[in-house]
């Protein structure tokens, strides 16, 4: 018997008599383990069978038809506002040069932060050069139409804020200038 086995041996004696592990036979010790793996495999296939009777649920944001909590207008129409604002300037930025990386990189931006207002329900829309009818309810005029010679018909010339729809309801109105003919 090693010394560390005879410590151990000694030490039990520290404790009272009904905390003290007594002499353990080799084969007590196997048995011991071998119900432990029994048990173990036990709830292994207990879990299995209950995986498979019942799927796993879907993650909160996959679920269809869940209630989201609200989202407020009035930071979904700032939002709005300055993404219309920012596509427009980087495009405005693009025409009068090359497009360069930082341009392309406000684009990609832009797009992915439009699909995410699109998974929320939430669109806006750039009605400039659209035909413009006086009964159009997505469209309010700022100020007086302006006449232009050569234009046949009245159309919208520049938005300066862009339509925005939250799941399809109209929460805010495109303003912009109107064009006539002259």
């Amino acid at each position: 018997m090693s010394l560390d086995r005879l410590l151990a041996v000694g030490r039990q004696y520290l404790f009272p008599p009904e905390f003290r592990i007594g002499r353990v036979r080799h084969a007590e010790l196997l048995d011991a383990f071998a119900e432990v793996a029994r048990l173990l495999a036990s709830l292994d296939r207990s879990r299995d069978i209950e995986w498979q009777q019942k799927p796993p649920e879907p993650r909160p944001e996959a679920q269809v038809g869940e209630k989201r909590e609200p989202i407020e207008v009035s930071f979904v129409l700032c939002l709005c506002n300055d993404l219309f604002r920012l596509r427009r300037n980087a495009g405005v930025l693009a025409k009068d040069g090359p497009e360069t990386k930082e341009i392309r990189s406000i684009k990609r931006a832009i797009e992915r932060l439009d699909e995410m207002l699109k998974g929320r329900g939430i669109e806006y829309f750039d009605l400039t050069g659209r035909r413009w009818d006086f009964r159009d309810v997505d469209f309010e005029p700022k100020g007086l139409p302006a006449p232009v010679p050569g234009l046949t018909e009245k159309r919208i010339a520049a938005c300066e804020c862009p339509l925005v729809k939250i799941n399809g309801k109209i929460v805010q109105r495109a303003q912009g200038i109107v064009e006539v003919p002259a």
